[in-house]
């Protein structure tokens, strides 16, 4: 199997702490960056998500702003 990059700032230690799911499959992973002011989710996805998926991954970056009272930033990597 080969390998799939690292998205910057994801160490090997912490490769598997964050994991995108779907359905409960693996789809990528993600990574939150919180800053005084704003908070930045960076989401690399091993396969394409559809309509349904982005939808759902938006409102949970969302709720996450909600939850820490943050304007936020979702990104792919």
């Amino acid at each position: 199997m080969a390998s799939i990059p690292r998205p910057r700032g994801i160490a090997a230690a912490h490769e598997f702490a964050h994991l995108l799911l779907v359905g409960g499959q693996l789809v990528g992973r993600w990574k939150r960056t919180v800053k005084p002011a704003t908070m930045l989710i960076e989401v690399q996805p091993f396969r394409s998500l559809n309509r349904r998926e982005e939808c759902a991954l938006a409102a949970e970056a969302e709720r996450q702003g909600r939850f820490m009272n943050l304007p936020t930033t979702l990104s792919r990597v």
